[in-house]
């Protein structure tokens, strides 16, 4: 099976390519559900983000049943380098599908606003059935007209939804669907909770202003004392780090702050395991916040951290609502108010329904890819 979604092995991030590490933990997870029924190729068309440097095209086995294969490669300076390299990628991306595609085949597509067009074109030529997964609606992120996405979206022929809100929202006709709404599978144990006397809260994701949420983590430390440790790891551009470490430097309080870098794997999950609640701070105003999961809170709580979220429709709708705590209003003396109410709960219950959650979600998976 064929699936198209940017995903990167550890072995070789220093070569930076563009792949953000939320949703390449998803596709990860996602191809391992699928590979329980097939092989799974992950083809994922990303391009180096370094200023220079050339990095070969490559087939790396992920595992016995999935392999992910990547082209090449060079860094660039200059937009119009940057354009150059977009469109070699897309090139590659469409001569391979169109030689290695059988007619009528059923491929998988992690929606990207960069390869609709290479879907679309290869689709009409090989009359593929394309499974859509569809985890953000992009135009909805950046506040802009989004008929181009969902022109792309009428192309599917089933779809893979986080929410069931989003599900409601383009799929009109009904078309095969499976909810499958982030990462289920417990991951294994590697870490203690510190024991410092202190708790430890922790926001991961994307440090990009226009969600907020790790400003809004930020802003509440201001409110909490000296039991608390607020951790901020995520990734973004080096100015959306700059604003961060800025905004922590300039804090004057009791409670400690720390921003602990961009961690992977292992390493990331450890650093999880450590904590004892996760923040889920994003901004609810973001039209994004109607239909699509955020993604950290199945993270938190596979790694055995409470959650505590603002309360959206997609989160309280979800399989895991009523395993998280809420806050009502974006305001960091709000946030921090429920922090501080905080008692840390057992997470055998959290384990169970994940358990269950990801043995449906097989089921699911096999009925579609097989249909």
């Amino acid at each position: 099976m064929k699936y198209i979604a940017f995903y990167d092995d550890e072995a070789h991030l220093y070569e930076k390519r563009s792949v953000a590490p939320s949703a390449a933990n998803v596709v990860r997870y996602m191809a391992e559900v699928m590979s329980d029924c097939t092989a799974v190729e992950i083809i994922s068309p990303s391009r180096t983000l370094l200023p220079k440097g050339f990095f070969k095209s490559r087939k790396t086995q992920i595992t016995d049943k999935i392999t992910l294969l990547q082209p090449f490669t060079f860094g660039v300076r200059t937009a119009i380098g940057r354009l150059l390299s977009a469109i070699q990628i897309r090139l590659w991306l469409f001569f391979y599908l169109l030689k290695n595609c059988k007619r009528g085949e059923k491929i998988i597509a992690y929606h990207s606003l960069s390869t609709m067009s290479v879907i679309k074109a290869v689709k009409k030529i090989k009359k593929l059935n394309v499974v859509l997964e569809i985890r953000e609606i992009y135009a909805d992120v950046k506040n802009k007209d989004n008929a181009k996405e969902y022109d792309f979206f009428k192309l599917a022929d089933s779809f893979i939804f986080p929410t069931t809100l989003m599900n409601e929202k383009i799929n009109k006709i009904n078309k095969p669907t499976v909810i499958a709404t982030g990462i289920y599978k417990p991951e294994p144990r590697l870490s203690k909770k510190i024991d410092d006397g202190r708790l430890h809260i922790v926001y991961a994701g994307n440090l990009n202003p226009a969600k907020g949420g790790a400003f809004a983590a930020i802003e509440a430390g201001k409110y909490l004392n000296d039991k608390y440790h607020l951790h901020i790891l995520g990734y973004g551009s080096e100015a959306d780090i700059n604003n961060i470490t800025n905004n922590i430097s300039n804090q004057a309080n009791a409670c400690t702050i720390s921003y602990d870098g961009c961690l992977h794997g292992e390493d990331f999950n450890r650093f999880l395991q450590s904590c004892h609640l996760g923040l889920s701070t994003q901004n609810p105003t973001g039209a994004y916040n109607d239909t699509s999961f955020p993604s950290k809170i199945l993270t938190y709580m596979a790694n055995g951290l409470d959650v505590l979220s603002i309360r959206i429709p997609a989160v309280e709708k979800s399989p895991v609502g009523d395993y998280v705590f809420y806050y009502d209003n974006q305001a960091p003396e709000e946030i921090a108010k429920i922090i501080l109410s905080y008692n840390p709960t057992n997470s055998s219950d959290k384990y169970d329904l994940l358990e269950k959650l990801d043995h449906k979600l097989r089921e699911e998976i096999f009925d579609l890819l097989n249909s």
